[in-house]
């Protein structure tokens, strides 16, 4: 509400009367404010927008309603002054039917419009004066179907239009169109949004904020319209979301919507169509976060939004309000907060303004609205309107019985589908035709006399501290209605409360000098007044802290803020400070600038006993720690210097200095501080060294010995002893004292008993003759010494005797083996049959007489056995499973050998070893071979190819009578022609 109130401008008019301001003549203006028809019958103009001037005063576009023409409507642009005089009007033509549906405001200071023709939609730039800079034309294909859309500036410069469009050959509207230009009309992006299946939809306003746009309209569903709202995004043309909403469960129609706060936006609409009228708050996330109705008490009226004005967190809202036969009749104006209610509501008297388009805030603050009235037939003249700041007409106002109510809501996200629409912008033969004005008529036949000639502010509570109220009220002339308009900074203000028409209430949230201002703006005079405002922080109760202790011979020093205007302390002292050096009570009286006084005491209490001492110095050997124990009842102790000291905030410390070292040691007792020393002497004494940490070999000793020059002796092990042998694993510690009582201490551990690694010479026995045996001690030694006088770690011995070793490992401990050759064993030999002879095409096979370990022969074989078909000398080596080699050679000569074919004519198969086996023989190196037999009947009773298989005398297993059979033998000599043999074969019995 705070901003709301600044955000009144005074409009200034200048006209003739003279009026008495403070006993000052002043110019006297015509009432300010206006409703005025502009009656055309010729064009019967509809205004469809408004956007305010730089210069006060708005400037309006729509269309004219034409009759009796082909060409039915023009578009229209005029300016309308202050005063709600016409000063000029132009109307828009092209091909036929142009109409224009929106203007804006932009940053440049010129203006943008949005129409459509027969054939296309279009933009065009104008100045004030009605001169155009820049028309646009788009491509055709849905312009016949365009049904109208709205047109504002992005704070990047570019324009943005969101309409609506029919399309698929249908009788209703189904798409939302979103196109962005440049600000010289050229297309950046285009997109149309629809949803699944056939749906009238509709986008009735949108706003811009932080790169996207939020358009708000309705989608009909099965169960009926509800309320919708779309966030785009201003890069890209996809939508982020949808969401629809109803109202109470019924119908919802979004209408407006403006940006209300950093994070939400506020949305007006109607509700079952139209019983009720809802204010919805929505945030960016498209979260709810508020939702509100209104509606008369009682009747049968119906709400029609046509218009929202917002001073940033105030609505001042327009409506048409109709009976349940739907004729427009009444517009109403509502100012509601929607965290709070209506502040304000009021219609206008019936029949003075049939149908409310449009309205906005100017610059001046003053409230523009327009729209149309329908005369008897079809003759629609416009009227444009303008009230106050403070939203009070000139024309009779009747009050109105609106009810405030807090609305159920449900909501949903939509999916819509999203396409592009490519445009081709064109520059059309769009002119502008200079026309008559209407004819202008007052819709109000009452005047308002202004008696206002005084303003004067009363302080009706006086306040000095932030805690207070301010009550204020100010003064008018009898019979003046003029809204008071108060302001004041609104930093330091934390609440405002309006009580009456001409009282406020202030609460103020931080220390502030300065006016408050009250002012009423008349035709063409402002008339103010103001009251200077002293608001003092509200000053806490003085604060000596808490009971505290004094330390002898220290000073408190009790220090008080010097924002107070007097102290007065327990001794008459009247200084903001107060010294205390002994302990007591002590108290103090001080007064704030508001004459308010507050007290505050402290009592001051003695540490008591602060006796503190540590005893004589102290006497360390060497290598020693003493503990040095500080007296108790006090706290946090310190010890310095740090070096060779441990615990160090302990009430006793460990100390370990190497030379003559003073100690300090400074503590506490309720923050009293003492500090004391105590001188630490080192005393010198003799050292012990037992020798480094070591290991020993298994069986060895060692002796640790503490040397000359003390009194008495401790070791680890009980012993008492100067020196002691040790042979085990372990830690071994002595304390020994000297002649000062120092206590000297060393130790020495047996890290460990090493066993020396084994010898493993080979066990006693003979060496083979004419060779040679390997000695090897391994590898785990660092030193070797052989009894033959060699040092390395193996020797080769080739004769029967006496062997040993020593050697030392790496932790030096000795092993020692020996081993006894006792003799000499002979060779194996004479192993390979005697020398033999071999036929040209034989093989025969050679084997050793015993068997050995391994063999070698000279064809490179190491088996046993070889086959032999060529002749010459062959050698085999052999080892014995003792290790002796020997070798032996066979000669194989060639020898004279059958050749040829003979089988025999008869053969007597009686198992007596005689002529039992039935086979052909053949001399010579065969290199194919088959041999078959037959009985008389034709039957093959036996078949082979290998040389040493013969028949016989079965088939199957069963004997063969006795009898003839025919045989057949084929063979082939190596590198000789097939031979084939046949011949018979007698079986006796």
């Amino acid at each position: 509400m705070l901003n709301f109130l600044k955000g009144y401008i005074p409009c200034l008019l200048f006209l003739s009367s003279v009026l008495v301001v403070n006993g000052q003549e002043q110019d006297d203006c015509s009432n300010q404010y206006f409703f005025n028809l502009y009656k055309d019958t010729a064009n019967q103009p509809y205004i469809a927008g408004m956007a305010p001037c730089t210069q006060n005063g708005i400037i309006s576009v729509g269309w004219t309603n034409k009759t009796g023409t082909d060409d039915v409507t023009d578009g229209f642009i005029c300016r309308v002054d202050q005063q709600g005089n016409l000063m000029w009007m132009k109307l828009v033509k092209d091909a036929g039917n142009e109409r224009l549906f929106s203007i804006t405001l932009l940053s440049d200071g010129n203006y943008a419009a949005f129409g459509i023709t027969n054939t296309y939609f279009f933009i065009i730039k104008f100045n004030e004066g009605g001169d155009i800079i820049w028309r646009k034309q788009y491509e055709a294909s849905i312009t016949k179907e365009l049904v109208g859309g709205k047109l504002k500036e992005d704070i990047t410069g570019e324009l943005i239009l969101v309409g609506n469009f029919i399309e698929d050959g249908l009788s209703f509207q189904n798409r939302i169109l979103y196109l962005k230009t440049t600000n010289e009309g050229n297309l950046i992006l285009s997109k149309y949004y629809y949803p699944l299946g056939l749906s009238l939809i509709g986008a009735k306003d949108f706003t811009l904020k932080d790169g996207f746009t939020y358009a708000v309209g309705q989608t009909y569903e099965t169960n009926g319209f509800r309320g919708i709202i779309m966030k785009i995004n201003n890069t890209t043309g996809n939508v982020s979301w949808i969401k629809a909403f109803d109202l109470n469960g019924g119908s919802l129609d979004f209408v407006q919507v403006f940006n209300y706060s950093n994070n939400s936006l506020c949305i007006t609409g109607q509700g079952n169509f139209p019983s009720s009228s809802s204010i919805y708050i929505i945030d960016t996330a498209g979260k709810c976060t508020k939702a509100n109705f209104f509606e008369v008490v009682s009747g049968t009226q119906r709400f029609f939004p046509t218009s929202t004005m917002s001073f940033n967190y105030e609505l001042f809202l327009s409506y048409s309000e109709t009976s349940s036969s739907l004729v427009s009749d009444v517009f109403r104006l509502v100012q509601i907060d929607p965290n709070k209610g209506i502040l304000k509501q009021y219609k206008l008297d019936k029949d003075l303004i049939p149908t409310v388009t449009n309205a906005l805030t100017n610059t001046d603050g003053s409230i523009y609205f327009c729209g149309f009235k329908q005369f008897p037939s079809v003759d629609y003249q416009m009227f444009i309107g303008k009230l106050s700041a403070g939203g009070d007409a000139a024309c009779p106002t009747s009050p109105t019985a609106l009810v405030f109510k807090t609305a159920t809501q449900k909501s949903s996200f939509l999916n819509w589908q999203t396409k592009t629409k490519i445009f081709l912008p064109q520059t059309p033969s769009i002119k502008l035709f200079n026309t008559n004005l209407p004819t202008i008529t007052s819709l109000c036949d009452v005047s308002i006399k202004n008696n206002c000639d005084t303003i004067k502010i009363h302080q009706l509570k006086s306040a000095c501290s932030i805690l207070d109220t301010v009550k204020l009220s100010a003064y008018l002339s009898p019979g003046c209605a003029t809204p008071i308009r108060w302001s004041f900074s609104e930093a330091a203000v934390q609440s405002f409360n309006k009580s009456t028409d001409t009282s406020i209430s202030l609460v103020f949230n931080k220390a502030w000098q300065g006016y408050v201002y009250a002012d009423i703006t008349l035709s063409c005079v402002t008339l103010k007044d103001s009251v200077l405002i002293n608001i003092s922080n509200p000053l806490e109760k003085p604060d000596l802290g808490k009971d505290t202790v004094i330390c002898p011979d220290a000073k408190i020093i009790l220090h008080l803020s010097n924002l107070y205007n007097s102290y007065r302390w327990f001794d008459g002292s009247v200084e903001a400070r107060y010294t205390v050096n002994q302990p007591g009570t002590y108290g103090v009286l001080v007064t704030d600038a508001c004459g308010l006084g507050y007290t505050d005491t402290i009592v001051v209490l003695s540490p008591g006993d602060m006796t503190f001492e540590l005893g004589a110095d102290r006497n360390k050997c060497a290598n020693d720690t003493i503990s040095i124990t500080a007296p108790g009842g006090f706290s946090n102790y310190n010890w310095s210097p740090a070096l060779n000291l441990s615990n160090q905030n302990a009430q006793t410390a460990t100390v370990f200095p190497v030379k003559n070292t003073t100690y300090y040691v400074q503590a506490e007792k309720f923050h009293c501080p003492v500090i004391d020393s105590v001188k630490v002497l080192i005393v010198n004494t003799t050292t012990i060294h037992l020798g480094s940490d070591t290991a020993i070999c298994q069986g060895d000793s060692i002796q640790l010995d503490v040397g000359l020059g003390f009194k008495s002796y401790s070791w680890s092990n009980g012993e008492e002893i100067r020196n002691i042998s040790v042979k085990n694993k372990g830690i071994y510690s002595v304390a020994a004292k000297d002649i000062n009582d120092c206590v000297i201490r060393d130790t020495l551990e047996i890290v460990g008993v090493n066993s020396a690694a084994k010898i493993q010479l080979p066990q006693d026995g003979s060496i083979c003759r004419n060779t040679t045996k390997l000695l090897d001690a391994g590898p785990s030694f660092t030193t070797y010494n052989w009894n033959t006088g060699e040092t390395s770690q193996s020797i080769v011995v080739t004769k029967p005797g006496l062997y040993w070793i020593s050697a030392l490992d790496q932790n030096h401990c000795r092993a020692t083996d020996s081993v006894i050759i006792t003799g000499l064993k002979d060779l194996p030999q004479r192993f390979l049959p005697v020398d033999t002879g071999i036929c040209e095409y034989e093989t025969i096979y050679i084997k050793a007489a015993s068997a050995y370990k391994t063999y070698f022969w000279n064809t490179g074989a190491t088996s046993q056995g070889i086959s032999i078909s060529k002749t010459g000398f062959y050698w085999l080596t052999v080892t014995r499973n003792d290790g002796c080699v020997g070798s032996d050679t066979i000669n194989i000569s060639p020898k004279q050998c059958l050749t040829g074919f003979y089988a025999p004519s008869a053969f007597t198969p009686n198992n007596d070893g005689l002529n039992d086996i039935f086979r052909p023989i053949i001399g010579g190196n065969i290199t194919e071979y088959f041999f078959s037999i037959y009985n008389r009947f034709g039957q093959k009773i036996f078949e082979t190819k290998n040389l040493s298989d013969g028949w016989n005398g079965t088939l199957k297993g069963i004997q063969q009578n006795p009898g003839v059979f025919v045989w057949q033998c084929g063979y082939r000599l190596n590198n000789q022609q097939a031979v084939l043999k046949k011949g018979t074969i007698v079986l006796l019995r």
